[in-house]
């Protein structure tokens, strides 16, 4: 049974249905109906259970049949439960209940679901104390710390999980994360302090997600506007905006307040007359018409693509002031909804039930002017439906029909209805209607004087909303479960729809009535807007204010008349005196657009945690982030890793992780190296070098039982530092580096060192920025060999400093004790992997061009286990895999070309600044410098970038983003494979087609041209040719000519042109024609006579 079953009962509301209790239902979309359907749970985080139980705007639940799903419905389910596994916070998978359907088909069991989340997000404040409690028992026992056995017999005893073997894998996992010293031990404090940093990191990270900023100084136009702008709106999905001022003057402007047309559609009417005062505009995009409310009384229809007028109705009983439409088009009815509020607290609903005939039965009433009929007329008219409500005791401010609840909420600056939810036709009380029908009753009355009295809503159908000094304006959303308002005594106040006694939440912080409540679904978001121009977005979950944004720092002046919140702009437009502005929020970039990122700024390395399949990444902002190999789901940040007082965050370098895989050593542009425990953000230990510069490439190593960190770079020697346990009780320890051996200061690197490298036993290899290679004892402290790339014959450099960098080394394990083999792989200079024996003082045994293009240097490489497969990437953002298993394994390579290339992709746009190779999955991770982390299985597939909206599941192939690319790499031009280096090729010198073919097939020109037979002179069409051909009458008029030529006038002047033709005498009018041009019928083609081959003879050996 779901938790919201067992914890929050349903509320249910009955009444009776016969006629004998007083009333009967004849409206489905009645607010009472809808009390015995469940509804969501709201938003707010602090809701009491009895606003979480259900109601009336959810969609009542369908039966659960059991279809047959093909692969790719397997596919999009898989993809569902990974959106829905996704959240801002470390770990904690959510809505399994709702997936059991899906665990039953992929044979996942709920133990195995809950295998996947975190055993310390299980842990709330009562199990903290348990454990407390239970740890200082066992310290009041002389046990300072615990092992691993008595600390899953206390983890087991306090807090209840899955099955034995899931709970001892999970408590092994938080056990080796407290333990990063790998003591085999843990303490109380070291408990303590692991979970209060992991929870101090969570809510950073929080934060971090949250901040909103606004693009300052914004966007500002002189508008055209003579009288008062009073409506801002979006038009349509092409994301332009539209301003209406009371004179009826329209103007549409781009996204960046570029005015594209402006014009009065009330210019004719106003002419020897009054000017009309217009008080709302409403859209009417299925029909292609607007409508205009005046202070006439009037409703005025408009084409959208002439602004003509169409037709109106008149004599309202009241002054229209606000509008709404809505047009249900999925039902079965296709309703389509007009409605206005006015001066008396009115609500008017106009029902079409073929809103497009009766409009155009509408407009043949015309006689002079626009075309006219009464509100009698339409009550009149057996397809409109008018209804009346009293509602408010104050003129509307503002009304907006909802169809996915079918209700209206409307508002009013009264007290005691400030906000009403009702529905639109509403219940019937039976024995009031019978009386009132009755033609003997004194209550007896006509149709028309009954429809146009206004009536009220019975109790069932309206929930009343009551507000000091009432609602000025309000936003509703149903997923959120939230209603929002705001109003004269400048509070922002939170609703569920269902308790309209009191609010769930009040948000101060206005200094002036607040005039626009606009809620952002996509991220949470509420954004107000006071009319002394303060704006303000909040925070929904938390209900905390994120930004404000006053007058002086946007610095629109003069009176605010309108604004609009755009979500799909991501903007608030104002309106005040002469000016229209745009205060833009800071997003994602239009050159990035919807390309997922995994950081801010660009990523320079990343590696694989094998012992809690993790992927760690680091940025140039000095972020690192920690990532779930298995989905791609963000696990933990922190950030200012590295920092100067000065400049602040400085860039991650390098990073490496220690023999056990529970501390993360990074290396800065600062000239540190740091060790952390990574899971929750904790640095250990600092390793200071001792001359300042930065740390280029890093490594942990074991010999003899001593653990060192080996660190290289701008400081030109190799420095290592002594890892010790007794260090690591310190709080942020400080270690130096061993002094230098004298072969690295009298014999050592001359410039920058960009690598460092090591194999079993006690090898060490070097590689300079000038492209020097140097081969070391590590127990010694001597140099064994100096390797250097002998010139390449017409190599032409590309670079001041000669492409000689090496940025990448590797070992090739099984050929260290191999006397006549090449055992070190280097990843240049000049864009060439070069492979050396580092025996007899160093020998150059072959080398091979690992890039495609002149100038791109190889940035990293990466060897499998078996020693077969070499995978480089370069600064083009290209993968590639060579088969290298027998290359130079027995001696110099003298004629080989190289080795295989097996596969090639391009995986980034930028410079690939690190990859990693996942062994045990088969896959691989690489950064890069445009921001992003991406995962690839070994043959090149897409799995997905870390970051992006969607999860996948290494385990499952289907999850893949396979057979896509990444969007940016797609569109990238040098992504186009380069045919034979065509584009290192002039445009005056590239081969025309027929010197390719004259080429290919070694003929001349004459030949080939007897050859195609084509006549180029025959292809060229001049504009002499073009008049020619227009000049030229047809033989005989096809269909669609002779239809119009036939077409009856408009009254003799000719044929009616476009939409504001009569529609209904045209379509009267219409004559149809015969096809006089039929097709010839067509023989069966006989195979038989074709030239033979042997697909076209099977094919036509084949039964008919």
């Amino acid at each position: 049974m779901p938790a919201e079953e067992i914890l929050l009962p349903q509320r249910m509301f009955q009444r009776p249905l016969t006629a004998g209790a007083g009333r009967n239902s004849e409206h489905r979309n009645s607010l009472s109906l809808l009390y015995d359907v469940k509804r969501p749970a709201t938003a707010i985080a602090d809701l009491v259970a009895s606003e979480s139980a259900a109601g009336p705007f959810t969609d009542r639940p369908q039966s659960a049949t059991h279809r047959p799903t093909s692969a790719w419905k397997d596919r999009e389910k898989v993809k569902d439960k990974m959106m829905r596994q996704r959240r801002l916070t470390v770990g904690q998978y959510q809505d399994l209940e709702e997936n059991a359907a899906l665990r039953q088909e992929k044979h996942m069991s709920e133990d195995s679901e809950e295998a996947l989340a975190k055993i310390e997000d299980k842990i709330d404040y009562d199990h903290l104390k348990d454990l407390f409690l239970r740890l200082q028992d066992a310290h009041a026992q002389g046990k300072t710390s615990l092992d691993l056995d008595e600390f899953k017999l206390v983890i087991k005893s306090c807090i209840g999980v899955a099955s034995a073997k899931q709970e001892n894998e999970q408590i092994e996992s938080l056990f080796m994360k407290i333990d990063s010293e790998s003591t085999g031990k843990i303490s109380i404090d070291s408990f303590c302090t692991y979970m209060q940093l992991e929870y101090a990191e969570k809510q950073d990270l929080i934060s971090r997600l949250r901040q909103v900023s606004f693009s300052l100084p914004p966007l500002q136009q002189t508008h055209q506007h003579r009288e008062q702008v009073f409506k801002l709106c979006n038009v349509g999905n092409d994301r332009n905006i539209l301003s209406v001022s009371q004179d009826g003057m329209m103007c549409f402007w781009t996204p960046t307040l570029e005015l594209k047309r402006s014009k009065s559609v009330t210019a004719e009417q106003n002419v020897g007359r009054k000017p009309k005062w217009i008080t709302d505009f409403v859209a009417m995009p299925d029909f292609q018409k607007f409508v205009l409310s005046t202070g006439d009384r009037e409703l005025q229809f408009y084409e959208a693509s002439t602004s003509e007028p169409y037709c109106q109705i008149s004599s309202l009983e009241t002054v229209p002031l606000k509008m709404d439409y809505s047009h249900e088009s999925g039902g079965p009815e296709r309703r389509t909804l007009l409605l206005f509020g006015d001066a008396n607290g009115c609500i008017h609903i106009i029902i079409f039930q073929n809103a497009g005939q009766t409009l155009r039965t509408w407009k043949k009433s015309r006689t002079d002017g626009i075309a006219t009929v009464t509100i009698e007329a339409v009550i009149h008219d057996p397809n409109t439906n008018y209804i009346r409500w009293q509602v408010h005791k104050d003129w509307v401010t503002e009304l907006k029909y909802f169809s996915n609840i079918g209700q209206i909420i409307s508002c009013s600056n009264h007290d005691d209805t400030a906000l009403v939810i009702g529905c639109t036709v509403g219940s019937t009380d039976v024995t009031k209607a019978l009386s009132e029908n009755n033609p003997n009753s004194k209550k007896y009355a006509p149709v028309v004087s009954q429809a146009l009295q206004a009536k009220e809503r019975l109790p069932a159908d309206k929930l009343e909303f009551r507000v000091y000094k009432g609602v000025k304006t309000f936003d509703f959303n149903k997923d959120l479960n939230i209603l929002v308002t705001g109003g004269m005594d400048r509070t922002v106040r939170l609703f569920n729809p269902y308790i309209p006694s009191k609010p769930n939440g009040m948000l101060k912080g206005h200094n002036a009535p607040v005039c626009l409540v606009s809620i952002s679904p996509s991220d949470k978001r509420i954004f107000s807007v006071s009319t002394d121009k303060m704006v303000k977005c909040w925070d929904i979950g938390d209900q905390a204010c994120l930004i404000t944004i006053r007058p002086k720092m946007h610095q629109i002046r003069g009176d605010l008349q309108a604004v609009l919140f755009s979500d799909s702009l991501k903007a608030v437009v104002m309106a005040a005196d002469n000016k229209i502005a745009s205060l833009q929020l800071r997003t994602r970039s239009r050159a990035q657009g919807d390309i997922p990122t995994s950081h801010r700024a660009p990523v320079t390395c990343c590696g694989y945690n094998k012992a809690f399949h993790h992927v760690v990444s680091c940025s140039e902002s000095s972020t690192v982030k920690v990532w779930d190999l298995r989905t791609g789901q963000e696990l933990f940040e922190y950030s200012r890793a590295h920092t100067v007082p000065d400049l602040g965050p400085v860039a991650i370098t390098c990073m490496t992780f220690d023999e056990t895989y529970r501390r993360l050593i990074t290396g800065g542009r600062d000239g540190l190296l740091k060790i952390w425990n990574y899971n929750n953000g904790n640095c250990l230990k600092t390793l200071v070098p001792r001359k300042p510069g930065e740390v280029t490439s890093c490594m942990y190593v074991n010999i003899n039982k001593t653990r060192k960190v080996i660190a290289v770079g701008w400081d030109r020697r190799v420095n290592l530092f002594l890892d010790s346990h007794a260090d690591g009780n310190q709080y942020h320890a400080t270690t130096r580096p061993e002094d230098p051996w004298p072969d690295d200061i009298t014999n050592g690197h001359k410039e920058d060192i960009l690598c460092v490298t090591m194999t079993r036993p006690n090898m060490l290899a070097t590689s300079g920025y000038d492209g020097h290679v140097i081969i070391w004892n590590m127990i010694s402290g001597r140099t064994l060999a100096h390797l250097t790339s002998p010139p390449i014959e017409g190599y032409v450099e590309s670079s001041l400093d000669g492409d000689m960098s090496v940025n990448s080394l590797i070992f090739i394990q099984k050929r260290n004790l191999k006397k006549d083999a090449a055992s070190l792989v280097c990843s240049g200079p000049r864009g060439m992997v070069h492979f050396w024996n580092v025996y007899r003082g160093g020998v150059l045994f072959g080398r091979f061009n690992a890039v495609g293009k002149h100038g791109v240097s190889i940035t990293c490489m990466q060897l499998t286990d078996d020693d077969k497969y070499l995978f480089t990437a370069d600064s083009f953002g290209a993968i590639r895999v060579w088969d290298v298993l027998e290359y130079c394994n027995n001696g110099p390579e003298t004629e080989s070309p190289g080795p295989p290339c097996e596969i090639v992709w391009r995986a980034h746009v930028e410079r690939v600044t690190s990859m990693e190779l996942v062994r045990d999955r088969r896959l691989v991770v690489s950064c890069s410098s445009d921001h992003t982390v991406r995962l690839w299985t070994m043959a090149g597939e897409y799995v997905g970038t870390f970051g992006q909206t969607e999860l996948w599941d290494v385990n499952s192939p289907s999850s893949f983003a396979h057979p896509h690319v990444p969007y940016d790499v797609l569109v990238n031009p040098e992504s186009v494979p380069d045919v034979a280096g065509e584009s290192n090729i002039p445009l005056e010198q590239r081969k025309t087609f027929y010197e390719v073919v004259m080429q290919d097939k070694g003929l001349d020109e004459e030949q080939l041209k007897q050859m195609v037979k084509v006549d180029v002179s025959d292809l060229v069409v001049t504009d002499e040719d073009i008049v020619k051909d227009l000049a030229e009458k047809p033989k005989r008029a096809g269909k669609r000519l002779r239809h119009e030529r036939h077409q009856p006038s408009n009254g003799g002047a000719g044929p009616a042109s476009g939409v504001l033709g009569d529609e209904s005498s045209r379509s009267a009018a219409l004559r149809w024609f015969d096809i006089e041009e039929s097709p010839e019928k067509l023989d069966k083609p006989r195979f038989d006579q074709l030239v033979q081959h042997d697909f076209l003879s099977n094919l036509a050996n084949q039964p008919q």
